[in-house]
């Protein structure tokens, strides 16, 4: 049986896909691995196109599956990906599509409704497997298929949820084979690759759609699991890994044994990892073996610089801890990935947002500003959004607007495209792209400007049907 595994359609708000072109995606590659050798499996990433949203007609149309199966990694790429599955259904009636995720888990009746066979939901080892055994073996009744979501005979049905694995361990090691091998922009010789050493987060933010999708459990692979994998790629040439992990880091003893493996078996590798304030801040000593095995970046959530906002993110994190976080990591020569919420619902004025601006441009070396948004399946999303309060609103996937009037949304708005703006023509960031000491530094700076770029090539070329993303 012939199998295609794909992607979200590719689209201008994708910040970090443009931003960081050298993190390449583990999840199709772990799909492939979850199917194994026994069927004809073809990836397609749309996150590494230019003009064109999707190419997945024209695969089709070249691979002739019998099975098309989309990851939806991101709730807010629903309504984007239903387009696609639209098309895919009209154009191809008779292949069966699958689609999971987090979006997939998220909106499992949406995806039925617009054309999905199959919704997969939550983790997908043993899932995919026993649905792909199904449709080969012409089952017609997958009611017996634990986390899963399907129509029979008109009826919406909904199975148990799956039991997540005890021992990550046990799950194949991702097809990164099947994946094309991409040159690292950030260091010459070397190409990108990923690793997941967890899943999963014990925290309970309520703005994070990652802490709802995983049921607040966490679970990690052993150092030694992630080592063998590590050298996979090295042996591919796969030596810039991005740690695909959603809290990297936690766990004093893990890292430090995963670490001191790293150095003891003489990986050269490059690696990049989003993590936790009080995970570094706390743990200076962690951070320095991090260094010296090859870590020279992080993805920082800092969030506020502003003392009274920490609580709407019911988050563990302070104006201090903040800044020891920094110290450590500018010890280290650790880039930092710097996240900063606009927007917080205790954010009374747009203007007021000055301290945390120009604190965190100080604190980070490629500074980002997110605006709040609720998040499909967080906790602070369910409890304000019912089908009542967006049944009027035009953009589906835009919810910002229900956190305040639309008048004040339009005044934050413009607030936010003036900071936003302000950052990028200050002089301090265009010399610092050019200049700064740190390599790393400079490049991803100059791919932030690129980013932008795109963003707005995108989302104003599409208005005149130029590109579709």
């Amino acid at each position: 049986m012939k199998i295609l595994f794909t992607n979200s359609p590719l689209h201008f708000t994708h910040g970090h896909t443009f931003t960081q072109a050298d993190w390449q995606t583990l999840v199709l590659p772990t799909l492939a691995a979850i199917i194994g050798d026994k069927h004809e499996i073809r990836i397609v990433d749309n996150m590494t196109l230019w003009f064109r949203s999707n190419v997945i007609l024209q695969e089709i149309n070249d691979f002739n599956p019998n099975v098309v199966a989309f990851s939806i990694i991101a709730a807010r790429d629903i309504y984007n990906t239903i387009e696609v599955i639209k098309k895919v259904r009209e154009k191809y009636p008779k292949i069966t599509l699958i689609a999971g995720g987090q979006g997939g888990s998220f909106f499992d009746k949406l995806l039925l409704d617009n054309g999905i066979d199959i919704v997969c939901r939550g983790e997908g080892e043993i899932t995919l497997a026993e649905i792909i055994k199904a449709i080969t073996e012409k089952c017609k009744d997958y009611s017996s298929i634990l986390g899963i979501s399907f129509y029979r005979n008109g009826e919406y049905i909904k199975t148990n949820d799956r039991p997540k694995i005890k021992n990550l361990d046990d799950t194949p090691f991702p097809a990164i084979h099947l994946m094309p091998k991409r040159k690292s922009l950030w260091f010459s010789g070397r190409y990108t690759g990923s690793v997941e050493t967890s899943r999963g987060c014990p925290f309970d933010c309520n703005f994070c759609a990652i802490t709802s999708f995983w049921d607040r459990s966490f679970r990690r692979k052993s150092p030694e699991r992630v080592i063998e994998e590590m050298k996979i790629l090295v042996r591919q040439g796969r030596s810039h890994i991005y740690m695909a992990d959603d809290n990297f880091g936690m766990g004093t003893k893990h890292h430090q044994e995963l670490f001191e493996g790293i150095l003891r078996e003489g990986l050269d590798v490059k690696f990049f990892a989003q993590m936790r304030t009080d995970t570094i801040g706390e743990h200076p000593e962690l951070m320095e073996l991090a260094a010296r095995a090859g870590l020279y970046g992080a993805l920082i959530g800092f969030d506020t610089y502003e003392e009274d906002t920490f609580h709407h993110v019911a988050k563990v994190g302070s104006v201090e801890l903040n800044q020891k976080c920094v110290d450590v990591m500018r010890k280290n020569n650790i880039m930092i990935f710097g996240s900063h919420i606009y927007a917080l619902p205790s954010q009374k004025r747009p203007q007021d947002f000055f301290k945390t601006f120009w604190i965190g441009r100080r604190n980070s070396d490629l500074f980002r500003m997110p605006h709040f948004s609720l998040l499909p399946g967080t906790k602070i999303y369910n409890e304000t959004i019912t089908e009542e309060t967006i049944k009027n609103i035009k953009n589906r996937d835009d919810y910002r607007i229900l956190i305040r009037s639309e008048k004040d949304i339009k005044k934050f708005k413009r607030w936010y495209i003036f900071f936003n703006k302000l950052h990028i023509i200050l002089p301090d960031e265009i010399f610092k792209a050019f200049f700064h000491k740190n390599k790393a530094v400079r490049i991803i700076k100059r791919r932030g400007y690129i980013g932008i770029f795109r963003h707005y090539f995108y989302k104003y070329f599409r208005k005149l049907k130029i590109v579709d993303i």
